[in-house]
């Protein structure tokens, strides 16, 4: 019987890969079965075994000796299995990125692909010819009791489907394959009319595509042990991907399937976990300025020590201008070399522009205790070349005065962070106190034992990078025609001899430093997550193309000659950089990654929820339903006296609730059916499936859409009964 041979592959311990059969109208059936075996030695004692309870037919396929130009085969074949599938842009650029990756796997085994393509082929084939009105299962109703039926749907090409209806609940088993979403939803609704309002909850036997495939439109997904490690194994692996990554020439590796608030979470997760085990800091690349604020600030609010590094607008002609941006990517830097920051948040387009070397930022850091010795006209002569500017009274960053063996100096700090000036007091040549002052009042705020002083301006020039503009400058006014370009040459020739500020260096920043340095050189190997893949690439090219615009520009009136200005690296020096670092594209299936080789692809199990503004009792609600299913619970509150409500109300309604003083703890240390209560500002919350844990939120207001759609489902079926 089908028993007997069952209990013989687990007497063998093999694990059942594919597995089909279909009644044939006799009283018996074929089955055909896949078997993972890890052990060879053992195939031969199970076949002896399993012909002595049935026929058993081995189908052996062999190796081919064909061989493919992988470019050409895999593109090609992605098309085809495309216009099968009518996959959309996106569907088609995954399925390229998962076949370039079977095919690096079996180039590295030694196999052909033609086997397993012309399997996989066939298999689409099958997919394709079932869908749409040709998609028409075998419905079959079957009652258990009075109060419970079994409605069982049998596609044509497997992927059964359950439902348990009892007592007006119904639980799903199994939920077949993704890309039947559409007539899978389409049955759904005709046996279920009120099937997007219920509680939606289903068991997974096991973690196969045919199994998983509409996972995303449940709301509770119930799996056995072995199930769960299976799929949390996906998590794990992105981390094992990474240790493996980092110690040889890495690949890069794919992560989809995040909703934004979860993309954020996973974000301040690994460069946490990566800075801890690794010791480094990951680059986190962001479509725009607004975004790397936005994702900064969010890291920082989970504990994590993160800088955010914006592109700053250049100041190519002699006029006065702000260099607060400048100030911040110099700290940056300085962190990057000196301190331990432990995520960087960019654009391409910032990381790209040139900026001052790392050998020149460590000599220009100024750093100085209590003690030392120094001379007071040497310590005015160096923050001079550092850029600061002499004033009779600081009042911003970027100045100092000097008065005898009393030195003021307002120099850059954090974003995050007050910003206040430093008095530096000597007696003879030693530094004898170093203190923060208010310079309103002039009164002392506190001691301090050191002081860190870095430049205010990326574009240091000395008496030799003096000389060499101002020869670029003449050689450029001698050829001048139009009036107004001779007139703006002039004035930087005149600020360069009067000794005035150089409000026009970024001009000549590839004649100062030929270097040509920017932020990517600041980095040993790490990783480097790129939010977006089509996003990051577009800006990319942009950089080249709005700054051959401004040359271009430049060169027409003759400010500027050719080959003489750059103000960026190359997008071929960004895809080196990508190339030698660990780079992690999330949420993304770029074209671009058609035809490379990644080390991996993960698509992340997790759904976005909605806010519980104002909606206590749909709150209690959801919390009773996560400590059922043993749910690691974490509910974010706006401010302090929130999280005392919400402490307050929770534990007088029974439930087990704790407040967090820090929202670094650990959420690997949560107790589940506990519900720990934090300060977050996210607006959304987001359920993880496979790792049991929900984080909720009492911000923004579209928790009103579900209470409406539960209490309408509550009162049909109020009216059923």
């Amino acid at each position: 019987s089908d028993t007997d041979i069952l209990s013989l592959i687990n007497e063998f311990s093999f694990n059942i890969s594919y597995i089909s059969s279909q009644e044939n109208g006799t009283d018996y059936q074929y089955f055909k079965m896949g078997l993972y075996v890890d052990d060879s030695d053992k195939i031969s004692r199970f076949l002896s075994q399993a012909e002595k309870l049935c026929k058993v037919r081995v189908i052996d396929y062999n190796r081919s000796k064909n061989v493919y130009d992988n470019s050409i085969f895999y593109n090609t074949y992605v098309s085809g299995l495309s216009q099968m599938m009518e996959l959309s842009d996106s569907e088609n650029d995954e399925l390229l990125i998962n076949v370039n990756l079977a095919m690096q796997t079996l180039d590295e085994r030694g196999l052909s692909p033609y086997r397993t393509f012309d399997s996989i082929s066939k298999f689409a084939e099958l997919l394709s010819v079932s869908r749409k009105k040709n998609f028409i299962p075998r419905i079959s109703t079957h009652t258990i009791s009075d109060n419970t039926e079994i409605i069982l749907i049998e596609p044509p090409c497997g992927s059964n489907t359950m439902i348990i209806k009892s007592n007006g609940e119904y639980l799903f088993v199994d939920s077949g394959y993704a890309c039947y979403k559409n007539e899978m939803l389409e049955i759904f609704q005709g046996l279920i009319p009120d099937f997007g309002t219920i509680k939606k909850r289903i068991l997974v036997t096991h973690a196969d595509v045919d199994h998983c495939g509409l996972l995303p439109l449940f709301d509770e997904i119930l799996t056995n042990e072995n199930t769960a490690k299976c799929l949390e194994k996906e998590y794990e692996g992105i981390l094992d991907c990474v240790r493996t990554q980092m110690k040889q020439k890495p690949l890069p590796l794919v992560i989809s399937g995040m909703p934004p608030v979860v993309e954020k979470a996973f974000i301040a997760a690994f460069c946490k976990n990566f800075f801890n085990e690794h010791g480094r800091c990951p680059l986190v690349f962001v479509k725009d300025d607004k975004t790397a604020i936005k994702v900064t600030e969010y890291l920082r609010s989970q504990g994590i020590y993160a800088f955010r590094y914006l592109r700053r607008e250049l100041n190519i002609y002699n006029i006065t201008a702000s260099h607060e941006n400048e100030h911040e990517r110099l700290l940056v830097l300085s962190k990057l070399l000196f301190g331990k920051p432990q995520a960087i948040v960019t654009t391409p387009a910032a990381a790209m522009g040139y900026t001052m070397p790392r050998e020149i930022l460590d000599v220009n850091r100024y750093y100085f205790g209590i003690g030392d010795i120094d001379e007071p006209k040497d310590m005015v002569e160096r923050l001079s070349a550092m850029g600061y500017t002499r004033v009779e009274s600081v009042d911003y960053v970027g100045q100092f005065s000097a008065r005898g063996g009393i030195i003021d100096v307002y120099p850059p700090q954090s974003s995050s962070e007050e910003s206040h000036p430093y008095r530096i007091e000597f007696f003879d040549n030693e530094i004898d106190r170093i203190c923060i002052f208010d310079q309103m009042t002039q009164r002392v705020i506190e001691n301090c034992d050191d002081l860190e002083i870095l430049p205010v301006r990326e574009a240091l020039c000395g008496e030799n990078e003096l000389k060499v503009i101002r020869k670029e400058i003449s050689a450029c006014l001698a050829k001048a025609e139009m009036p107004d370009s001779k007139m703006e040459l002039e004035k930087e020739l005149a600020s360069i001899d009067g000794g005035q500020p150089l409000n026009f260096t970024d001009k000549y920043i590839t004649l100062i430093y030929p270097q040509k340095e920017c932020l990517l050189d600041y980095f040993d190997k790490t990783a480097v997550i790129l939010c977006g893949t089509n996003a990051v690439n577009e800006q990319i090219d942009s950089v080249a193309r709005l700054d051959g615009e401004l040359i271009a520009n430049l060169l027409e009136h003759g400010v500027v000659r050719n080959g003489k200005t750059e103000f960026s690296v190359s997008s071929a020096r960004i895809e080196q950089f990508l190339s030698d670092n660990l780079a992690m594209h999330v949420n993304t299936f770029a074209v671009g990654l058609s035809g490379v080789r990644i080390s991996g692809m993960f698509s992340m199990r997790c759904r976005q929820l909605a806010s519980y503004f104002k909606k206590y009792d749909l709150l209690k609600e959801d919390i009773e339903n996560y400590i059922k299913n043993k749910y690691r619970i974490y509910l974010a509150c706006e401010n302090d006296a929130e999280v005392k409500s919400m402490l307050e109300a929770l534990t007088n309604d029974g439930f087990q609730a704790v407040a967090l003083g820090d929202i670094s703890n650990s959420v690997a240390d949560f107790v589940p059916g506990v519900v720990y209560i934090g300060i977050e500002s996210i607006e959304n919350g987001y359920e993880l499936f496979a790792s049991k844990f929900v984080a909720l939120t009492l911000l923004g207001e579209d928790g009103e859409k579900t209470v409406r759609a539960r209490k309408k489902s509550k009162k049909k079926l109020k009216n059923t009964q």
